[in-house]
């Protein structure tokens, strides 16, 4: 990050954290239990951090994870729509809908 007062989020400050769970932990935890989803939004083309198409690395993992474990929601939505690092307004409908199902 190029602002010395942007210091990132929680978890990137924590290395203590990763002595009990990885990535993929946090975010099947984040999805796993009754009536629980994550969403993961990402920007195709962010002009910041995490664009692309990263995420089919681990996606299959973590949602065959839940399949497993037989409670919750893990989905991924590539917002495609813009070029700058923020929340659409597109990916704002899909928060919407996602909260009203």
């Amino acid at each position: 990050r190029s602002i010395a007062e942007n210091r990132g989020d929680y978890e990137q400050w924590l290395p203590e954290l990763y002595q009990t769970a990885n990535y993929l932990d946090l975010y099947i935890m984040s999805s796993y239990g009754e009536d629980r989803k994550f969403i993961q939004i990402f920007n195709k083309y962010d002009s910041c951090c995490f664009s692309g198409e990263f995420y089919k690395t681990y996606e299959n993992e973590i949602k065959e994870s839940l399949f497993t474990l037989n409670k919750g929601h893990f989905d991924i939505f590539l917002d495609d729509t813009h070029k700058t690092h923020k929340i659409s307004d597109n990916a704002l409908e899909i928060i919407i809908q996602s909260m009203a199902n």
